[in-house]
Formats: C-alpha cells, sequence, structure tokens
C-alpha cells in the first residue's frame, strides 16, 4: 500500500478556520488506509487514530488498551487511560499542551458492541478535558445516563498560535450553566468574539477578524467546529 501523500496538500499555512475542517477528513481517511503519512504536514497541528481495546468492563487502567495507530506530528498515547477517557500528549512533555492549546475529539466508529451489551450496539459522543497534567479525550454513550464508554476515537491538537480558537466554560464548573471562563487565540476576546448566552447557548463573532459564516457572505467565510 502507497504512503498517503495527500495530507501535504490538505492545508497550507494558516488560510483561516476552514483547514480543521480538512484535516479532520484527513483522519477520517487515515482510518481507512491505516499508514503513516510520508512527511509531516505544514499546518502545524498534531493528530491521531486512537484504537481501543476494551479488557474488561471496570473503569480502571488495565480495563483498556489504547494505542495510536496512526499519528500525525508527534501526538501520542499517554499513560493512564481507562473506560471512555483516554490521554494524549505531544511529543516527550505533555505539561505545555494545555498552555500552548488544546484538542478537538472525534468517534471514528458507528456503534459498537464491548463486553457488557446484551442486544443493540452503543453509540459515543466524544469531549474532551484537561488539565496541566495533560489532555485527555473523553467518550460518553449517547443514552440518557451519558456512561463514560469505550468507542475508538480520533484527536487533534490545535496550537493558539496557527488557529482561532477557545475554550468555553463555565467558572463554577457548573453542568448547563452559561459558559463565562474563555481561554483562546491572543486577540480573541470574552464577550465580543464569544459570549455565553444561557445554558447550552453561546454565539462566536469574528467577523471583526474579517471571518464570516458561509450564510453572511461567499468569501473569506469559516467553519465553526465544536466539541463538548
Amino acid at each position: 500500500m502507497k504512503p498517503v501523500t495527500s495530507l501535504n496538500s490538505i492545508a497550507k499555512k494558516r488560510p483561516g478556520m476552514i483547514r480543521a475542517a480538512q484535516v479532520l477528513v484527513a483522519i477520517a481517511l487515515s482510518a481507512i488506509t491505516s499508514v503513516q503519512a510520508a512527511e509531516a504536514p505544514p499546518h502545524n497541528i498534531s493528530a491521531a487514530n486512537l484504537n481501543v481495546v476494551q479488557n474488561d468492563s471496570a473503569n480502571t487502567e488495565a480495563s483498556v488498551t489504547v494505542t495510536a495507530p496512526l499519528s500525525i506530528n508527534d501526538m501520542r498515547v499517554r499513560v493512564g487511560s481507562n473506560r471512555g477517557d483516554y490521554n494524549v500528549q505531544v511529543g516527550d512533555v505533555a505539561t505545555n499542551d494545555i498552555t500552548d492549546g488544546f484538542i478537538l475529539t472525534s468517534i471514528r466508529q458507528n456503534g459498537r458492541y464491548n463486553l457488557d451489551e446484551q442486544s443493540e450496539p452503543f453509540y459515543g459522543a466524544p469531549a474532551f478535558d484537561g488539565t496541566a497534567t495533560g489532555f485527555w479525550c473523553v467518550v460518553q454513550d449517547v443514552t440518557s445516563d451519558r456512561a463514560e464508554y469505550n468507542d475508538n476515537a480520533a484527536v487533534a491538537y490545535f496550537r493558539f498560535n496557527n488557529w482561532l480558537m477557545g475554550w468555553a466554560r463555565n467558572s463554577s464548573g457548573s453542568n448547563g450553566a452559561t459558559n463565562n471562563q474563555f481561554r483562546a487565540t491572543p486577540g480573541l476576546l470574552l464577550g465580543t468574539h464569544f459570549k455565553g448566552i444561557s445554558g447550552g447557548r453561546s454565539r462566536v463573532d469574528l467577523r471583526s477578524l474579517g471571518v464570516y459564516s458561509t450564510n453572511s457572505v461567499s468569501t473569506n467565510t469559516g467553519v465553526l467546529l465544536v466539541n463538548h
């Protein structure tokens, strides 16, 4: 099988948010080819496919085996993963990842049986979280329980100095409350470029930076990617 070389043409140096969608397409394609890219692409995104094997139905480090069959720009699996939580890092050190950017995640399986389902497959919903020690990919099922669930996933790390992006949260950590805390690319401001409206509702407005939604103008448009 020939190495994937088309990744080099997928993204060029910071054309805008639209390139983020294209690299996620590349991640999805890599699940089919399952080979390493011949050269590091120029978009400065680190990414990987995560393969998750459920060893048992418990929630311990021994319950899962997480590997990265494809990695771009040195995205790695970090030790300590457990059920539905897959630790990742870029390069040898994880402690600078949260200061330099953040991750987006995606599910790579359209339904999955693990060891404890009786009939219908479960479906995963992607999310992420992080602290000073590093990021982890979070997968929960889509039932009302929202229980942590093992699914193959994809993860991509975007750097603040290359992309317009931000991480919005509620300052008290209240579930369902308005997002009123914002850490973002320098120049993006809470209340101007991002505003929490109410629980589950927020507004992103980048028009002052010359970036528009596809419904506004036909040129200089961007794509908004959102993770929980």
